[in-house]
């Protein structure tokens, strides 16, 4: 993840209490074969 990208989550997690984490994943999908 980037910089910028951790920081964004970090203020949703300060934002939202009940907010545990985030999830991530990449499926098959596409013309390039993955999806985000």
């Amino acid at each position: 993840m980037t910089d910028a990208a951790i920081a964004h989550v970090r203020k949703q997690l300060q934002k939202n209490s009940e907010m545990a984490g985030v999830r991530l994943a990449v499926k098959k999908s596409g013309c390039s074969g993955f999806k985000y």
